[in-house]
Order: C-alpha cells, then structure tokens, then sequence
C-alpha cells in the first residue's frame, strides 16, 4: 500500500471513531451536571421546616430541566427547584438532590439535616426535709418530664455510697449529715440529664 493510501485509511480510522464517540452521547466530550443546594435551618427540633434551594445546581452541557428531591423520610420525595419539607422524627436525615439537565446527564449531591432531640427535665422533692438518721426519708420524681416523649428510667445516687432506681423511692440515712443527691432521668431516646440537690439528715433524737 502507497503512502497516501495509508494516509486516507489513517483519516477515515480517526474520523470513524470520532463519530463512533458523538453516537454514544458525547459521553467524552461533556461532563455531568453539578447538583448543589443550600437549605436552613441546618439542625432544630422537631417538627423541624427546612427550607431546600437548589437553583445553584448547574450544567456545562446546557440548563438544568428537572430536580428530584428524597427526604429520607418515609419515601418523601419533590420535584421543584426550591421546596420546604417538614421533619418529625428525632435523627439525623441524608437528604439528596439528584439534577438533570439539558442533554440527560445527571448529578446529585447529599447532605446531612439533624432532628434534635430535648433533653429531658428532671425535678424532684424529698420529705422531710430535715430527716433524723435511721428514719425513712421519700424521695418523689414524679414532675419529671421529657418534652417530646417519655421518661423510661430514673436512677438515684443518695450520697452515701447507695442507689436507687424508679419515679418514687424511699431510702434511710444510718448517719447524719448533709448529703448530696443525684437524679438522673433518661428518655427514650437514651439522652440522659441529672439533677442534685442537697438533704440533711439530723441527730436521731432517740424518741422512738
């Protein structure tokens, strides 16, 4: 074969293969869409509205032509640019954009979107309130209370090496004193919050 057949096969090779390329959709010649949205209130507390904005989604192949939105939240999902969506449940949510533009090429971008949860309140009183050693004192944490949801466990630090455990408990002081008592209350969340308070137990007066 002459030089200059050669070079015509050469030319029809490349020419070839660049069509070849154009056919398949230009899969080499462009890039996917960049997916992005900004949103606020990033965290809170439930039922938390957030505000989702993914206009600053582009494309170097041409206009973005369709948004799809998933919440994470129990199959929820939305089609516009700009969407507010409410949160009910306390966790965290990985919310996606996925973008499609002009030419069907397609990109997404996630973010994370954080439920809170309160934390609960612990109150508590005891009588009396100058208690005699070796006399009962009641301890009552029933005003105890989580916003949201549910007490499920209160635990008792009596400040003198002893515990204890529920809403009401009663316990004795063998020695008097001032003691410090810990209440902690846990919700159902498993988020714990204590409170102490100080209960001073008097001489036994030998009354009895």
């Amino acid at each position: 074969m002459s030089v200059h057949k050669q070079l015509i096969a050469h030319i029809i090779t490349v020419t070839v293969l660049i069509a070849s390329m154009l056919t398949l959709g230009g899969c080499f010649l462009f890039s996917n869409p960049h997916a992005q949205f900004s949103f606020t209130p990033e965290s809170g507390y439930p039922p938390l509205i957030v505000h989702f904005d993914g206009n600053a989604s582009n494309s170097p192949n041409g206009a973005i032509v369709s948004y799809a939105w998933d919440f994470d939240d129990h199959g929820s999902t939305d089609t516009e640019a700009s969407v507010d969506h409410t949160f009910y449940d306390r966790r965290t949510y990985v919310v996606t954009l996925t973008v499609t533009d002009a030419s069907q090429a397609v990109g997404a971008i996630t973010y994370n979107v954080k439920v809170l949860n309160h934390t609960p309140e612990p109150h508590f009183t005891f009588w009396p309130s100058n208690q005699q050693a070796h006399q009962q004192t009641e301890f009552d944490a029933r005003d105890s209370y989580d916003e949201e949801g549910r007490i499920v466990d209160w635990q008792w630090s009596f400040g003198d090496g002893t515990t204890g455990t529920g809403d009401m408990v009663d316990h004795i002081y063998e020695v008097a004193g001032t003691y410090t008592v810990r209440l902690t209350v846990i919700d159902e969340d498993g988020t714990p919050n204590s409170l102490t308070r100080n209960v001073t137990i008097i001489e036994d007066c030998g009354c009895g």
